[in-house]
């Protein structure tokens, strides 16, 4: 383990742990509303018991009412916990970014260097040979007429290399459009991922912010899973045909609070079976 942290590596630490937090908070929310279900699920038997058997309901009760307060302090903690996040992911953005500009200047440094070194022999050179020397960049190749009259390429062109010090400059001016560009970017926009299975689904999201947790995404698969083998089946009962190749393909689509979108959240079979005479 390093002594120091990097200014990066402590920013993308808080990310991590704001997110094991997240994913904390909606499984003791998940776990809470599945017992509240149960339990209101079967509160008018219990009710029925206690009038004929003079079962004690009072401790059911007060269950029901510990675990609604639990679901409504999760949920403003989860509400509270996604500004916070955001400004980290921002804080990471900043830190990559500054990164990478500072790479930026120290390649741009030994560019000027570079440019005053190449100019000082340019010019010692034409001095020597009496003319000017100017870098060769012009592709070349053969080239010939067509029916139509015009100039034509008629095999590969060859492209002379670049001066190393305009390649550099090049290597500047990509590092700086990439540090604002990771600067630019605005946490809490939501977000979608592409899938044919649970395990691309969740590669994809490795790289998210604010994205579903794993386990939410897992029972969301479960269910989209199901609808697509129900209408694959209900499309194959009135084929004779042999069952085609088939493809599912998953989205998962979010708000900006990391929650999955079921309305928009999609999962599509690739072929769609023609029906055919139904089987005697």
């Amino acid at each position: 383990m390093a002594l120091f942290e990097s200014s990066i590596e402590k920013a993308a630490g808080q990310v991590r742990k704001l997110n094991e937090v997240r994913a904390m908070l909606e499984t003791l929310e998940q776990s809470a509303a599945a017992e509240l279900a149960t339990l209101q699920g079967g509160l008018g038997e219990l009710e029925l018991e206690g009038i004929l058997n003079g079962v004690d309901t009072a401790p059911a009760h007060q269950r029901i009412e510990t675990l609604n307060r639990e679901l409504t302090t999760v949920g403003a903690a989860q509400i509270a916990i996604v500004p916070r996040i955001e400004a980290a992911v921002q804080s990471l953005n900043a830190a990559t970014g500054a990164d990478i500009r500072r790479k930026a200047d120290k390649l741009e440094e030994a560019l000027q260097k570079r440019i005053e070194k190449a100019n000082g022999l340019r010019k010692q050179l034409e001095e020597f040979e009496e003319c000017a020397f100017i870098p060769d960049m012009e592709p070349r190749g053969d080239l010939g007429v067509n029916d139509a009259g015009m100039v034509v390429q008629l095999g590969p062109q060859i492209i002379p290399p670049a001066p190393r010090s305009l390649r550099m400059k090049s290597e500047v001016e990509q590092l700086r459009a990439q540090a604002a560009g990771i600067e630019s970017r605005k946490p809490g926009q939501g977000g979608h991922v592409n899938g044919v299975n649970l395990e691309e689904l969740l590669t994809a999201l490795h790289d998210q912010v604010l994205a579903p947790s794993e386990t939410s995404v897992r029972t969301w698969f479960t269910a989209a899973k199901a609808r697509a083998d129900e209408q694959w089946l209900t499309e194959r009962e009135c084929s004779r045909e042999p069952e085609p190749p088939r493809t599912v393909t998953y989205q998962v689509v979010w708000n900006g609070a990391g929650t999955i979108n079921p309305h928009e959240s999609t999962v599509t079979n690739s072929i769609t079976p023609a029906r055919f005479v139904r089987a005697a």
